[in-house]
């Protein structure tokens, strides 16, 4: 019996229940097998509704899960990092998604400071607190561990009412957009056929037809190579060679964990949490260094890119039904209608920039990139794999390797907006709508900052129909 305390045990039994509940339900409902909707979100769905959250019919500690999303995002990270990057010449695409994130982001907060503007000027006054407005870029881009720590700080400093939960609903909400509406947008690109966009239009420097060429070939390569290769098998008194991937991104992550307890006293004390909230791109700068020097181990490396890409989409799985199944809606009534507006318009915002920018910004595979950000920039970076792997389900592909090679870019350039977001909260509403307005400025300046390195120093081309969606030509 005392084996089983502290119900970590339990609820990771529950969330596996749930991944066994939505495959069964995707045998006997059909839509479901034609939307092609992955069961880690139908599960996460089924979690919030049968979870704490709505009807408490499942006992599982929303605590104890994100404690397993924690960890569980740096595994991922480690996995992908781990894999060879895939044939062919290098394109830029990493860097036009490390652009593309913090940009997107901005966007989102200018979207909702200019929310919360026009809201408090229909109503005469500051009546909505400022801290609605820049949820939107917290909740949905880095998660309910981040809205809600944020949350919770300015509910204590800056009479932000129920921050902390408000943070948590945005990011619901934002998850939301990410399952439903990511769902369904991979779905109208199958139906338009942009998933079978293997290059691009505006940013291309090669022709069509040798494009096709050279992918044919890659392609072709790739197929012998397989059909080359045996099956990977335990040699005598070796590892199995799934074990051999478990002990390597087990050792990444305790070089992580050493890395950060040796860091963790020599900064202030206030900014230790948040290099402990960075660990995932520790873990990746780690995954990045033990690649090359696993190859140079006598008798070849041990690392296998199929099983490396195996287990990184089983824990993405888990990890993405417990983020979901963790988040709590208990005062969305509350605040029904101001978080509806600014969701609603930053998530439009979203899904057209995530699209627009598809074709002029990623070289290969325009629609899967476009994909994973967009899942990124509404949940997590667990929600973005996971819809990528409707299109890419072993995460094999060049979009998953790419967007985890410039999350760490893109921390890095989103930086000042994590900084700049926090002005209007903390004086609100002495200097309202002095400090809101400044602030916004300033991120529309920001903003064009990053549009024009990103011109300059990532394939981002605007072409010659820069009013289209989805250029054809």
């Amino acid at each position: 019996m005392d084996f089983w305390v502290g119900g970590y045990v339990q609820d990771l039994l529950i969330i596996i229940s749930l991944l066994a509940v939505a495959a069964g339900l995707r045998r006997v409902i059909r839509p479901l097998q034609t939307l092609g909707m992955p069961d880690a979100l139908i599960a996460g769905l089924i979690g919030v509704v049968l979870g704490p959250a709505v009807a408490g019919l499942l006992p599982f500690s929303a605590a104890h899960l994100e404690v397993v999303i924690y960890h569980a995002l740096a595994l991922v990270f480690i996995a992908v990092g781990l894999q060879a990057p895939p044939p062919g010449t290098r394109t830029g695409t990493a860097r036009s998604i490390a652009f593309a994130i913090p940009v997107i982001a901005t966007v989102q907060a200018i979207v909702g400071i200019g929310c919360v503007l026009a809201w408090n000027a229909t109503r005469g006054g500051p009546e909505l607190h400022t801290g609605f407005g820049v949820m939107l870029p917290l909740g949905f881009n880095q998660g309910p561990g981040p809205a809600m720590t944020f949350g919770a700080a300015w509910e204590r400093q800056a009479g932000m009412r129920d921050g902390a939960q408000i943070g948590l609903i945005m990011a619901a909400l934002g998850y939301t957009w990410c399952c439903v509406v990511g769902v369904v947008l991979v779905a109208w690109g199958r139906h338009r056929g942009w998933d079978r966009a293997e290059g691009e239009t505006a940013v291309a420097a090669a022709s069509m037809p040798a494009l096709a060429a050279q992918l044919a070939a890659q392609s072709a390569e790739t197929d012998a190579q397989q059909q080359r290769a045996p099956a990977r098998r335990a040699k005598h008194g070796g590892l199995e060679p799934l074990t051999a991937q478990l002990v390597a991104i087990a050792l990444v992550y305790l070089a992580t964990w050493v890395f950060l307890e040796l860091m963790t006293p020599l900064l202030p004390a206030q900014h230790q949490p948040t290099l402990w909230g960075f660990h995932f791109l520790i873990a990746t700068g780690f995954a990045l260094m033990l690649r090359p020097l696993a190859a140079r181990l006598p008798g070849g490396s041990p690392l296998d890119n199929d099983l490396l890409a195996r287990t990184s989409s089983t824990i993405v799985d888990l990890a993405t039904c417990a983020a979901l199944a963790a988040v709590s809606v208990s005062v969305l009534g509350q605040h029904l209608a101001p978080v509806l507006v600014i969701s609603t318009v930053g998530g439009l915002a979203t899904l057209f920039a995530c699209v627009w920018m598809a074709r002029r910004a990623f070289p290969s595979r325009p629609f899967e990139h476009a994909i994973v950000t967009y899942g990124s920039l509404t949940g997590t970076a667990t929600t973005g794999l996971a819809l990528l792997r409707m299109l890419d389900p072993q995460l094999e592909g060049p979009a998953a390797r790419n967007y985890v090679l410039a999350v760490p870019l893109s921390a890095l350039l989103a930086l000042p907006l994590l900084i700049v977001i926090q002005i209007p909260v903390s004086e609100f509403p002495a200097d309202y709508p002095g400090t809101a307005l400044t602030v916004l400025g300033m991120l529309v300046g920001y903003a064009a900052i990053l549009l024009l390195a990103w011109r300059f120093m990532a394939p981002l081309r605007f072409g010659e129909t820069p009013w289209k969606l989805w250029p054809s030509d």
